[in-house]
């Protein structure tokens, strides 16, 4: 079966040429490519947005990541009731402040291990402007 015919104002019957260095040609061809656009989408978005961008999404699917991420609501749930009590009036208390102390410092370790886990994935978050 044949594909239908587009709408006649739906079609694209006007042809731009443009030259491009090898160079630009690849720039723009790879930056399509990871749009998800055709060469020829990237082009008409860019004629007629003056830019074009999008977010390149990073995954990382990892136990310990996960495990973190867990302590860190911990610590936060503990650090609100801490500023809670405070902020009602309670005393800041040697005890309170160990306990304040205690969580500073394993924020502190966290931090070191999301960045050893991080890697080479460390910077931006991948958005891509042309």
């Amino acid at each position: 079966m044949a594909r239908p015919k587009k709408e006649a104002d739906a079609r694209k019957s006007r042809r731009i040429t443009i030259r491009l260095t090898e160079t630009e040609y690849e720039v723009y061809k790879e930056f399509a490519r990871r749009g998800g656009f055709t060469l020829s989408e990237l082009i008409r978005l860019m004629m007629v947005n003056g830019k074009v961008s999008y977010r390149m999404p990073i995954v990382a699917d990892m136990p310990q990541l996960k495990e973190i991420t867990a302590q860190l609501a911990g610590i936060g749930n503990n650090l609100n009731q801490i500023a809670r009590h405070l902020h009602t009036g309670g005393v800041l208390t040697d005890e309170l402040q160990k306990d304040i102390n205690a969580c500073v410092e394993d924020v502190m370790q966290m931090r070191k291990e999301v960045l050893t886990l991080a890697g080479d994935y460390r910077g931006n978050s991948q958005t891509l402007v042309l």
